[in-house]
């Protein structure tokens, strides 16, 4: 394997909680564990100027700074970012130059290298569909007539231009396809497993003083649970409230900002839904160890058919089954990884009531899966191996 200079270049705020940075980060560490030079750019949450830099687990860490809220920051459009990251590269030598997303913090940046170092090659990730149909439906009636279309236009223009793309589903893989015209250079990469971070344990009672779950119930934990997610998805909970009413000691936990009294009574949420509210990441391992399993349900829409949910990489590495329907991506990872998957029929509110009843039958034999699964996040769902999969991908552009 040749060795090479590899820039990625991320509309990311740097140590930001959310699957942009943590893509970009674990990617560039694997990376670099393989021997690759990898810098990464990204923004800093705070005042710096030109730029601040770290060297991090062998990453060169270079955050620029931006002006306006974090709101703005992230939509990845701040044009003194876009400067300053063009100044810092555009002496230094590249092979790769990798854009996590179409922005032009990310795209651009790259793009505007390539201009003057002809031989390198420029990747984009796509990670969802931003444009008409997918994101840019629930955006508001300020971005469509702003910065929507330039975005909508960009989405595409970077899937063209770019020497390499990398998608995170087969929805954008068909797309891809389809806008560049050909089958080369494109590649699926899912996203994959913190094994440093969260360390597997087989004991699911050892933290849950820490969170006031009874080591008695059978523990469903859903990571990042927003009202929009209970609406789309109340017949599973409803369900568990009333298996949970017929005696049976089952209990989902949820994290992300708290239901307000308003929406609980709205919905008559009582006991069966335990909130942790945001969990601190040097504690968020502890969390997912407290499960009996967790669980991803999701509506067959264009945005969870395109994406790849983050979540399974953090569930997998934890060690522990998920409950979920098949959707999108999760038809092919259940066929990968039959082990880690415990799949329920939510077309209906019966046949929902008796899968989940027969997971909670089963909770001693399903507990026999926790260490397979953990073994398969180290050897073939870490972040690690989805570097591997990068750095071979990169080798075939050219």
């Amino acid at each position: 394997m040749s060795l090479m200079h590899i820039l990625i270049s991320s509309i990311s705020i740097k140590d930001k909680p959310n699957g942009v940075f943590s893509r970009s980060f674990n990617l560039s560490r694997g990376l670099a564990k393989l021997g690759h030079n990898v810098t990464l750019l990204t923004t800093h949450n705070g005042f710096c100027f030109p730029h601040k830099t770290e060297l991090r687990d062998g990453v060169k860490i270079v955050s620029f700074p931006t002006f306006g809220s974090e709101k703005v920051s992230k939509f990845g459009y701040s044009i003194l970012s876009l400067l300053l990251r063009s100044i810092y590269i555009i002496s230094k030598k590249f092979d790769i130059l990798h854009a996590d997303q179409h922005r032009p913090v990310s795209f651009l940046t790259c793009h505007i290298y390539k201009l003057f170092h002809r031989k390198s090659k420029v990747i984009c990730d796509w990670q969802d569909v931003f444009g008409k149909g997918g994101i840019y439906n629930y955006k508001s009636k300020v971005w469509k007539k702003t910065l929507g279309p330039i975005d909508n236009w960009l989405e595409i223009y970077s899937i063209k231009k770019a020497d390499g793309v990398v998608v995170l589903s087969e929805e954008l893989n068909n797309r891809a396809h389809r806008i560049r015209q050909s089958n080369e250079n494109i590649t699926k990469i899912w996203g994959g497993s913190d094994v440093d971070a969260i360390k597997f344990t087989t004991n699911s009672s050892l933290h849950r003083s820490k969170f006031n779950i009874n080591p008695k119930d059978f523990a469903i934990i859903f990571v990042g649970l927003e009202m929009e997610d209970y609406k789309n998805n109340k017949m599973v909970f409803d369900s568990i409230k009333k298996l949970k009413e017929k005696g049976l000691r089952i209990v989902i936990i949820r994290t992300g900002k708290r239901f307000s009294a308003t929406f609980k009574e709205e919905h008559n949420i009582g006991d069966e839904i335990i909130e942790v509210g945001y969990v601190d990441y040097s504690e968020y391992g502890n969390l997912l160890s407290c499960a009996n399993a967790f669980i991803l349900m999701q509506i067959p829409n264009i945005n969870n058919l395109s994406r790849w949910p983050n979540v399974i990489g953090d569930y997998v590495a934890a060690g522990r089954p998920i409950i979920m329907n098949l959707v999108g991506e999760l038809v092919e990872f259940e066929k990968k990884a039959p082990f880690c998957t415990l799949t329920v029929d939510n077309t209906t509110e019966v046949s929902l009531s008796f899968d989940l009843t027969r997971i909670y039958d089963n909770k001693i034999e399903i507990a026999k899966l926790n260490p397979i699964i953990a073994k398969f996040a180290k050897n073939e769902f870490s972040w690690d191996c989805r570097a591997r999969e990068l750095s071979e991908f990169y080798t075939t552009i050219r």
